[in-house]
């Protein structure tokens, strides 16, 4: 009576690809919710890719510059620059880890090792002498 009308099979291959490369079913005809957030669901969370990509890569540089600097044990003053720039890539891992989604972990471990830091940057160089044992 009625012609059959061909229907596409709707399959994960089929759903047009949001940023990050998640398929995502109503990307194309707008969705109500609209795509999934950077930083998950929670409102507020919202961040520019660019920065928390920055964050993570500056942390992880100086971090690894910071170690080769406190293990090259040039000094207390050296020893010293190195633990202020692991400060400082602590606090672009607690960015990143807050900030960008699912690496709450590494923010929560570099609160930590901020406060280490802190206390290396004072032995190193604000306390004038060493204490020895």
């Amino acid at each position: 009576m009625f012609p059959s009308i061909p229907t596409p099979a709707l399959s994960l291959e089929s759903w047009p690809v949001v940023p990050g490369g998640v398929p995502w079913p109503c990307a194309a005809d707008g969705c109500p919710r609209g795509p999934p957030r950077l930083g998950g669901e929670k409102k507020g969370r919202r961040m520019d890719d660019t920065l928390v990509t920055g964050l993570q890569y500056y942390g992880a540089a100086a971090g690894a510059l910071a170690a080769l600097i406190v293990s090259l044990d040039l000094g207390r003053k050296w020893t010293g620059y190195g633990f202020v720039i692991f400060v400082t890539s602590s606090i672009a891992l607690i960015g990143w880890g807050f900030l960008g989604p699912e690496a709450e972990g590494i923010g929560a471990q570099n609160l930590i090792l901020l406060a280490i830091n802190l206390l290396g940057v004072y032995r190193y160089l604000i306390r004038k002498k060493p204490v020895h044992a």
